[in-house]
């Protein structure tokens, strides 16, 4: 089989969860600027592979930043933590219990929410979400993409069910999918460029490249660059 490639003309660099680490962020994208010049122009895309926010300490203003004021040749995809922030913000207590748990309280105190709204009851905490996060960005969140599709590449947050065709993937698995998907070693269709699961290494597989890194806590958040059959990560 030929190697997966990239269309003629096109560079994508995939950026894997940030978790509230606009610093990081920040970093990666002057990295990734400088590495760009140096090559041949070309069409260029830069895709967050969803988890921007939670856990970190500046996924408010890094939302309020995205949902206003997309650049051009920036594509955010969803991911499990925005899904369910979403799912809290209408009112699904379970995702509400869930979210905070694993990292909405962080997201929540850069919205301005108290630490005593934050440890009181859900009905405080539902009611903090929705007086303080505006429902402009809950829509930008909810419409966000599940996926990217680019040559023999497919963008997405978690990744997909082995076996079943790309066009009849379910959202669930896209945004949550680790084991099943992980462990296996068959061709999808086209070559998954992932996040959500960390390692300690960009993994750059014949089927799959998981480009979550743990930038929360290891400090590091990577981008694979993709252009052509080529493949280069770049790290903070």
């Amino acid at each position: 089989m030929r190697s997966p490639a990239i269309p003629d003309g096109r560079r994508i660099y995939a950026i894997g969860d940030v978790h509230g680490r606009a610093d990081l962020l920040d970093v990666l994208l002057r990295q990734i600027e400088c590495d760009n010049a140096l090559r041949v122009r070309a069409i260029v895309t830069v895709i967050l592979l969803g988890d921007i926010i939670d856990r970190g300490p500046y996924a408010a203003p890094l939302l309020s930043t995205l949902s206003s004021h997309m650049q051009p040749g920036l594509i955010c995809l969803r991911g499990n933590h925005e899904a369910a922030m979403v799912d809290a913000w209408k009112g699904n207590r379970t995702a509400l219990r869930m979210w905070l748990r694993h990292g909405g309280t962080a997201t929540l105190s850069g919205f301005g929410v108290t630490k005593a709204a934050l440890a009181g009851t859900e009905e405080d905490q539902l009611a903090a979400l929705l007086a303080n996060v505006p429902p402009s960005i809950i829509d930008w969140m909810s419409r966000l993409p599940l996926r990217y599709p680019c040559g023999d590449y497919l963008f997405v947050h978690a990744g997909v069910r082995p076996g079943i065709a790309l066009t009849q993937q379910t959202a669930q698995d896209q945004l949550w999918i680790r084991d099943e998907f992980l462990t296996s070693k068959r061709w999808h269709g086209k070559r998954i460029v992932h996040g959500h699961t960390p390692s300690k290494e960009v993994e750059i597989l014949p089927n799959r490249i998981g480009v979550d890194t743990g930038a929360y806590t290891s400090e590091r958040l990577s981008a694979v660059g993709l252009e052509g059959t080529e493949s280069w990560v770049i790290q903070t």
